[in-house]
């Protein structure tokens, strides 16, 4: 799993494009991969690179609870295959109701961060 940093090229009605720097592997994987618009970054909020190959390319976003972007707009993006569905969701879980960051251990379970 992935937080990117993503520029938003495309904003109709119906369509949303997003521009970013993706993971290569995750890129290239074969296999059903996901993302997940977080939230809009601050003007000069910056997230760390990931820490591997990466690929500039754009990929449809999902427009659903997004109808407020538009071009231009910075968005963090989480990636992540069909395995990681459940972490992702329990970290969000986890922030909602205690408001503190997470992160994933080595075994993949959301751990509090202090």
């Amino acid at each position: 799993m992935y937080d990117i940093v993503a520029t938003v090229t495309t904003a109709t009605p119906t369509e949303l494009r997003l521009m970013g720097h993706w993971p290569l592997r995750w890129w290239q994987a074969r296999c059903a991969k996901f993302t997940k618009i977080q939230r809009r970054l601050s003007p000069n909020e910056t997230l760390p690179a990931p820490q591997e190959p990466v690929i500039e390319e754009e990929t449809s976003g999902d427009r659903g609870q997004w109808q407020d972007l538009e071009a231009g707009d910075r968005v963090i993006v989480r990636v992540f295959w069909p395995g990681e569905i459940e972490i992702a969701r329990s970290e969000e879980q986890i922030q909602a109701t205690t408001n503190v960051q997470t992160q994933s251990s080595k075994n993949g379970k959301a751990i509090r961060v202090k």
